[in-house]
């Protein structure tokens, strides 16, 4: 196993063929840190190197997928973070969306904030039987980022990205699974993609990558300018009074007053 900064794991399973790459931050429900998106990247990016992969996995545990960012961070640092953050979450979603192995997210409950980002830059979502997604950013005075709205627009369209960006509704396992969001709902979502993993190595690896980057050639054609637009506007929304007066009140578990 290797160990990565930002609480992120690695570990190579069934013979070398799958990386199965773990956010490990239980005491705040997987919740990420800055250095968290660099190592997904560079996790992800260091299995698509290894000729014997297949497949990678992101997951994280039983309780929760990802519950967000690690939102005590804007307490100590928001020029680092506006500065440095989305050149990070840039790295992580283009590692994902260009790796030549199929990335497939294991979910278990919460897959919110960049952590839906994450998710939704996968080629597959498996879902845990207790799983939601909900793209919360408004509530602290901020937009969705790590290209959700192109991911979730080219999966979803445009009214039900509308309905998840602008209302934060909690959307349950199953009714994802209807929007064509989530690929299935299963008992174990990481049993259940160690499954699709195996399935991948009688398919050559070739193959598959050439399918996947026309997959995303044809539906992802805007990602590059989505993610440009949103590291723009996402770095003055930091900066505003409207987004401290959310994370306070998100920390002090208070009502919002915008």
């Amino acid at each position: 196993m290797r160990v990565f900064k930002g609480n992120i794991t690695s570990e190579t399973v069934e013979d070398g063929a799958v990386t199965i790459v773990r956010i490990s931050n239980p005491e705040k429900r997987n919740a990420l840190e800055p250095d968290s998106y660099w190592s997904i990247g560079d996790a992800v990016n260091e299995a698509d190197a290894n000729p014997a992969t297949r497949c990678v996995i992101v997951t994280g545990d039983d309780a929760a997928f990802c519950s967000g960012m690690d939102l005590t961070v804007f307490i100590s640092g928001e020029e680092e973070i506006s500065a440095g953050n989305f050149t990070a979450i840039e790295h992580m979603v283009n590692a994902i969306t260009r790796a030549s192995v199929p990335v497939v997210a294991a979910t278990e409950g919460a897959v919110a904030g960049i952590g839906a980002s994450l998710a939704c830059a996968c080629d597959l979502i498996v879902a845990g039987q207790k799983t939601f997604i909900t793209l919360p950013f408004g509530r602290i005075g901020l937009m969705p980022d790590g290209g959700a709205v192109a991911t979730l627009a080219a999966s979803i369209g445009r009214h039900r990205t509308m309905q998840l960006v602008l209302r934060h509704e909690r959307i349950p396992a199953a009714d994802a699974v209807a929007w064509g969001l989530f690929t299935e709902v299963a008992d174990n979502a990481l049993d259940r993609a160690l499954e699709y993993a195996r399935e991948f190595r009688f398919s050559p690896r070739r193959a598959l990558a050439d399918a996947k980057r026309a997959v995303n050639r044809a539906s992802l054609a805007q990602l590059p300018l989505s993610l440009a637009e949103e590291a723009r506007a996402q770095t003055a929304l930091v900066h505003s009074a409207e987004h401290k007066e959310g994370v306070k009140a998100f920390l002090e578990r208070r009502e919002v007053t915008f």
